[in-house]
């Protein structure tokens, strides 16, 4: 009886010896992970100091932070794994978020950051992954919008 063997696979990584692989929907997908890392904790933080009339239901719909993380895994192993290459994902300050308003106005950001990634990329998996970060983007803002 023949073993097979086991055939093992290599990743190509973003960073070569310090220098950034000019591949640009490699960094814009490690842009856009980025971006969701700061949505989660941007919109955390608004949560956890959200107060006056309607900050109940303004704390309750602020809970959708917690989804962006499993976006980011989602998205970030699903470019890896069909590019075959590690992403270098950037390190930037997350925003600021004072308000409802500001909150709003973020996740129409991340929603046209994401469209903006969508028209670039060929693998329709990933289209149809990000397609349910605007739905929750769209979500979020309801419910900022007309329960707080």
């Amino acid at each position: 009886m023949e073993m097979k063997t086991l055939q093992t696979f290599k990743f190509k990584t973003i960073e070569k010896e310090g220098k950034k692989e000019n591949n640009s929907i490699s960094v814009e997908v490690a842009e856009v992970a980025e971006c969701f890392m700061n949505a989660a904790k941007s919109l955390h933080k608004l949560h956890l100091k959200i107060t006056s009339q309607g900050s109940y239901a303004a704390h309750v719909a602020l809970g959708g932070y917690d989804k962006f993380h499993d976006f980011v895994d989602s998205l970030v192993e699903a470019f890896q794994g069909a590019e075959g290459m590690l992403l270098s994902i950037p390190s930037t300050q997350e925003k600021k978020l004072n308000t409802v308003k500001e909150a709003i106005e973020f996740l129409d950001y991340i929603k046209e950051e994401v469209t903006d990634l969508q028209s670039k990329l060929k693998y329709s998996e990933i289209i149809n992954q990000l397609d349910l970060v605007k739905e929750h983007c769209n979500g979020m803002k309801y419910k900022l919008k007309f329960l707080s």
